[in-house]
Order: C-alpha cells, then sequence, then structure tokens
C-alpha cells in the first residue's frame, strides 16, 4: 500500500474520485432507500430517519438500531448498538490516516466522519496503483459525490416505504451485500461478479438469523474475502 506523500493535482485527483464514484451512486441510493423503508416500517418519523442517516452515517449500523429499538430497547441501548456496529470504522481510518500522511491533521479530522466502505475502499483500491495521486484528494472527490444519494434515498425509502409490499421492502435490503461484493471484486483479476452476487443472495439470510443487524455487512466481507483468497 502506497502512501500519499508527494506533491499532486489535487483538484485533478478530486475530480477522479468523484468519477470513481459515480457508478456507486444508484447502488448507494437504493440501500438507503431500503433504511428508509425499514424506518417508516418501524414507526420513525422523517426527521429522525434523516438525522439517523446524517449522525450515524452507514447503513449497517442505522438497520442495527433500527431492530435493536423494535425489540424493545432503550434509546440509549440503541445508540451503543448503532456506535460498536461503527467501530470497524475506526479501523478504516487508521489505515486511511496512514495514506493521507500530507494532509493536515485537522483537514483530516473534519473528514472523518465520512469515512465508509465506499470511499475507504475506491481509496485503498487507488492506493495500490503505481501512482497513487493526491489519496486524500481523492477521498474527498469519492465522499462529496455519495452524499446526496443516500439522503435522497432515505427520503424516497420513507415516503415510498408504506405502501410497498413486506417482500418488496425487504429485497430492497439485498442491494448491500450485492453492491460491496461487486465493488471488492471489481480490484481482482476476473471478478468473478456473478458468484459475489449469487453469494450475496444466498449468505445474507442465514447470516441474518444468526447475527440480526450484520447479516448483510457479513455477506459482503464473506464474499469479498473468498473472492481475495481465491485470486491469490
Amino acid at each position: 500500500m502506497e502512501a500519499d506523500t508527494g506533491p499532486h493535482d489535487s483538484g485533478a485527483d478530486f475530480r477522479s474520485g468523484a468519477r470513481a464514484c459515480l457508478p456507486a451512486l444508484p447502488t448507494l441510493f437504493f440501500i438507503f432507500a431500503g433504511f428508509g423503508v425499514a424506518a417508516r416500517e418501524g414507526g420513525v418519523p422523517a426527521e429522525a430517519a434523516l438525522l439517523m442517516t446524517a449522525l450515524v452515517y452507514a447503513a449497517p449500523a442505522q438497520y442495527a438500531m433500527l431492530d435493536a429499538a423494535g425489540a424493545g430497547a432503550s434509546a440509549l441501548s440503541a445508540v451503543m448498538v448503532g456506535v460498536t456496529a461503527n467501530l470497524r470504522f475506526f479501523v478504516m481510518s487508521l489505515t486511511l490516516r496512514g495514506m493521507f500522511r500530507h494532509a493536515p491533521r485537522r483537514a483530516t479530522a473534519r473528514w472523518a466522519h465520512f469515512v465508509a466502505a465506499t470511499p475507504f475502499l475506491l481509496t485503498f483500491f487507488r492506493s495500490r496503483r503505481e501512482k497513487p495521486g493526491d489519496l486524500f484528494a481523492f477521498y474527498r472527490g469519492v465522499s462529496v459525490v455519495m452524499i446526496p444519494p443516500i439522503f435522497l434515498g432515505t427520503v424516497a425509502g420513507w415516503w415510498a416505504g408504506g405502501g410497498l409490499p413486506p417482500a418488496l421492502a425487504f429485497g430492497g435490503t439485498l442491494f448491500m451485500p450485492v453492491y460491496f461484493s461487486l465493488l471488492i471484486a471489481s480490484d481482482f483479476k476476473g471478478g468473478r461478479e456473478a458468484a459475489a452476487v449469487i453469494a450475496g443472495f444466498l449468505l445474507t439470510p442465514p447470516l441474518e438469523t444468526l447475527a440480526p443487524g450484520w447479516g448483510l455487512l457479513g455477506a459482503g466481507l464473506v464474499t469479498g474475502g473468498a473472492l481475495a483468497v481465491r485470486e491469490r
């Protein structure tokens, strides 16, 4: 993994990050639309669902919090569930900080809230190239572009949630494991996108049964890890 230590065209790298994120925007929209649906089905007001998206900024943790609240947990317990689910971002943040060595700490701290799977993975993949460029600018480009669809998706899902059949509402939650499986698979030769899609759909239900709130993320990680091992 290469650290970003030299001078680069930050504007060009920012735009490169924005372009790299564009193919992910429809899927991000539907992932958070699925959350909006689940929030409305759980009796969460629209403004509270938007606040969860803004503050938690991670669909798996948001689903986990909804599950905890639906099971009768207190507000504090639900928040702690979300915090625990988001601890994975601590490791991602440490990795990114190692790649952003040239960037001032205050600047990276301001952008730390936007650490999520998509900007982390796309920036990490960029770092594997021979000339990765200004990785901090690339990360910011990814982060800025992905903000609108997640909020629009939350609103659209909440608005449509009351009229969706339960099967269709649950199907919306399956975008996440498929998306992350494809995102991870895209960095390996031969991709095996079809296998990632099938694995995502097959693994999510049993993993969600074994670990409520973690099935979606677990399916993506298991599938991506299996692809990584196979490609070696």
